[in-house]
């Protein structure tokens, strides 16, 4: 199966999610996230506002914002396919592009060799931590040069067995799954 068949298929087993199974789910990869070694030793987090059907990112940002944690969001640079990290607290504004909000232009940009924590997003994953994201490649490249710890969140519907995986792919170092 192709990336954009799997990427499509899975994307529409999210959206048909029953509301309340969903935020169970979500429930049980936040504990999983807020109890593990990596989320509490980290001091900086990186990760982006969701868009559905994704995994609601807003409660994690809000914990670590309870837990005195510093957060940075992406901001597209879409010439050069990259991320740039910024940080962002309640006050910081933010634009909407492609439908997720990120800081704006005018923000300043953190060096990504500060965030202790990257949590990536993706649509599907297997066990060895390969994944598929929405296709921009923009994850691809930062996981490229980014050397610290990576983890990503799933709902045990996002796991695949059989994932196409190209040379330029990269794995995250843990995916935590919601049963």
């Amino acid at each position: 199966m192709t990336k954009q068949r799997l990427r499509q298929r899975i994307l529409s087993k999210l959206a048909t999610m029953a509301p309340n199974r969903r935020l169970l789910k979500e429930q049980q990869l936040y504990q999983q996230l807020f109890s593990s070694p990596n989320w509490q030793k980290a001091t900086t987090i990186g990760i982006t506002m969701s868009k559905a059907p994704e995994i609601a990112t807003q409660p994690i940002i809000e914990q670590a914002w309870a837990e005195q944690k510093r957060v940075v969001i992406p901001r597209t640079q879409s010439n050069e396919r990259l991320l740039l990290f910024c940080n962002y607290t309640k006050s910081t504004p933010t634009q909407s592009l492609r439908g997720i909000e990120e800081p704006l232009p005018t923000a300043a940009v953190i060096d990504a060799a500060t965030i202790d924590l990257l949590i990536v997003p993706g649509v599907a994953f297997n066990t060895a931590g390969y994944r598929i994201g929405f296709g921009g490649g923009y994850y691809d490249r930062l996981l490229g040069i980014y050397r610290g710890t990576t983890i990503s969140l799933a709902f045990s519907e996002q796991l695949v067995t059989e994932l196409p995986v190209e040379a330029h792919d990269l794995p995250v170092q843990t995916v935590l799954v919601a049963e």
